[in-house]
C-alpha cells in the first residue's frame, strides 16, 4: 500500500511502513550485549517511532512503578536528528536514565547519540547505514552503551 502527500508542484509517494519489529534480525554493533528487557522495550519503541514524523527519536523503557514498557519522550518533525534527540531527552526527563532510544533513521553524526548518552540512555537502536556509523559505535563503546542497528529505515514525511 502507498501513502500520498501533496507538495507545491508535485506529489510525494511513500510505501506504507507495515514492517513488524524483529529484534532477532538486528545487529549488535557496540557496547554490552542487549538484555531481553532492552530488546522488548526497543521492539515496542520501533512501533511508536515509525508512527512519528521525520527525524523521530523516541525514548522509553520499563515503567519504574508497574514494570510495563512505556514511552518516556518523543522528539520528531524537526529538520535535524540532534534537535529531535534534545526534545526526546527533555520530554523523558529523569526517566531517560537507563532508558532505550530508538531512531527512525541513522545518525549522520555522533552528536545526537552523545545527547542521549549524556541523559543516561543505555541502549540506542537505529537503522545504521551512515558513513559515520563508526563514530557512533565508538562513542557507545567508550560509554558502555549498547548500540543495535536494524537495517530498516522508518523515516516518514
Amino acid at each position: 500500500a502507498s501513502e500520498f502527500r501533496t507538495v507545491p508542484g508535485g506529489l510525494l509517494l511513500q510505501t506504507r511502513d507495515t514492517i513488524l519489529p524483529d529484534p532477532t534480525r538486528w545487529t549488535h554493533a557496540a557496547g554490552p550485549a542487549p538484555t531481553d528487557a532492552q530488546l522488548r522495550a526497543a521492539a515496542f519503541l520501533e512501533i511508536v517511532c515509525r508512527a512519528a514524523l521525520s527525524n523521530a527519536v523516541v525514548i522509553g523503557g520499563h515503567d519504574p512503578q508497574g514494570g510495563r514498557v512505556r514511552l518516556f519522550g518523543v522528539g520528531a518533525g524537526q529538520v535535524d536528528r540532534l534537535t529531535s534527540c534534545r526534545i526526546a531527552v527533555q520530554k523523558a526527563g529523569d526517566l531517560a536514565r537507563g532508558g532505550v532510544a530508538f531512531s527512525d533513521a541513522f545518525f549522520p553524526f555522533d552528536d545526537g547519540p552523545r545527547v542521549l548518552i549524556d541523559a543516561g540512555v543505555t541502549t540506542i537502536v537505529h537503522p545504521g547505514g551512515s558513513k559515520r556509523d563508526a563514530d557512533t559505535f565508538a562513542l557507545c563503546n567508550a560509554h558502555g552503551v549498547t548500540c543495535l542497528t536494524t537495517g530498516i529505515r522508518h523515516f516518514r514525511h
